[in-house]
């Protein structure tokens, strides 16, 4: 009986809006263009003009492990000039807690810190929202559009 009375109160008093890390496993597409125009704002009109040729992507995968994957003219022009390898391809640790709050690790020598607010633009996980919590600017949210499994 009291196995019941907890599994009615987990799944039927569960948040609709609450994100579930399961469930936002895929591929992503990421639109920079709010954060272009912050930086335009900023640094000028050249600087979101090497930006928008970058694209981004963002994999969520089991056991909150993910990747961000950079492709684009300007990135590949980098490349060609640097002196040191770009790296393409970023793995990346998340957790998310309370619902909603994005917590991002980028090293195994780092903790995980609060980086964002994740919410659904509607009733399933096609469309997130990510709204940046950034010490050095203005909050930027971002789109994700789910591409792929």
């Amino acid at each position: 009986m009291l196995s019941l009375i907890q599994f009615s109160c987990t799944n039927f008093n569960k948040d609709k809006n609450a994100i579930d890390s399961d469930a936002m496993k895929g591929k992503y597409e990421l639109d920079l263009t709010p954060l272009i125009a912050s930086l335009v704002k900023d640094e000028g009109a050249l600087v979101g003009l090497v930006l928008s040729s970058i694209k981004a992507n963002v994999s969520f995968y089991e056991n909150n492990r993910g990747v961000l994957e950079l492709n684009g003219k300007i990135v590949d022009l980098t490349a060609i000039f640097s002196d040191e390898p770009i790296d393409k391809i970023h793995q990346f640790g998340y957790k998310i807690e309370n619902d909603s709050v994005f917590y991002l690790k980028t090293n195994e020598k780092e903790g995980f810190k609060q980086r964002a607010i994740v919410r659904k633009l509607g009733d399933n996980y096609e469309y997130l929202e990510f709204s940046f919590i950034l010490e050095e600017r203005d909050d930027i949210s971002l789109n994700l559009v789910k591409i792929g499994e």
